[in-house]
């Protein structure tokens, strides 16, 4: 982890911002000893709408055969 002083934060802040976004952290000290650390921050995944989801899939036709049955098929096809 990489330390440095308010007054150096405020010079290389560019530089500090593009090492915590590649993972490192940078702490930052200031004169009356406080310190906060600079991290990145992982972005929440995107909630899924789980009634438009389904009215979606409603629409879906049905597969004629299962998975299961398709792939044995293409791979015994394949083999012999």
């Amino acid at each position: 982890m990489r330390t440095v002083t308010l007054a150096q934060a405020k010079d290389q802040l560019d530089e500090l911002v593009a090492r915590a976004a590649g993972g490192e952290a940078v702490r930052i000290n200031a004169q009356n000893g406080s310190a906060v650390e600079l991290v990145a921050v992982v972005p929440s995944r995107m909630a899924v709408d789980v009634a438009a989801f389904k009215a979606l899939t409603d629409q879906m036709a049905e597969a004629p055969q299962d998975a299961a049955d398709l792939v044995r098929q293409m791979r015994d096809g394949a083999r012999y």
